[in-house]
């Protein structure tokens, strides 16, 4: 009997085993792969969390006093103009888009019979791209004539919009903030934020 033989009469006596051997290898490899993809797919996930509120961004509040001046104590409330974000990025290098953003809560925001309180940021243009706040097809955000003309224009969060419009169309319809006639140019699409400082973005206009 040749060695070849004898390895094909022992190979056929040991199948079973052999069979499981090599199940055992695949599953264990198979693991390996499912899990390393999960994992990756969570890390994603998180990372997209975490830029859902903007990717390499800084926010800057007045705060307070630290040190008396000219007579005056320390604690003062330090009042953050809209002149000095423009400062700031004329004078600082490294700035690409800058905005101020003045928050009010508890806005009285209504369309026909609907109505509901909300928090409304004044911004410039360059907030949605600093915020990841995009608009969904057949709106747009906030544009650098709307700005200079003094438009009353407003822009949705997701939630918002479905709140007061449900499935019908927003955006060209007039809302009213505190009475005030505003315009719906665009409503957000819907996105994955974990981090906040006044709340997400889906609930506020």
């Amino acid at each position: 009997m040749t060695s070849i033989q004898q390895f094909f009469r022992e190979l056929k006596k040991e199948r079973t085993r052999i069979l499981l051997t090599i199940l055992a290898i695949v599953w264990g490899t198979a693991s390996i792969v499912i899990m390393l993809a999960i994992g990756d797919g969570v890390t994603r996930g998180m990372e997209r969390g975490m830029h859902g509120m903007g990717k390499g961004i800084v926010v800057v509040w007045g705060g307070e006093t630290s040190k008396p001046f000219e007579g005056l104590g320390i604690g003062r409330k330090i009042r953050l103009r809209e002149e000095d974000a423009r400062m700031l990025q004329e004078q600082v290098p490294g700035i690409e888009l800058i905005s101020p953003e003045y928050i009010r809560w508890g806005v009285y925001l209504a369309w026909g019979d609907h109505s509901m309180t909300t928090r409304t940021d004044g911004v410039y243009p360059a907030y949605g791209q600093l915020r990841n706040v995009y608009p969904q097809k057949g709106g747009r955000f906030l544009n650098e004539l709307d700005l200079e003309s003094r438009r009353r224009v407003i822009f949705l969060g997701n939630r918002v919009k479905e709140r007061l419009f449900g499935k019908k169309e927003a955006v060209g319809q007039t809302v009213y903030l505190n009475r005030v006639p505003f315009t719906v140019i665009g409503v957000m699409k819907k996105k994955i934020q974990m981090g906040c400082y006044q709340g997400n973005d889906e609930n506020g206009t």
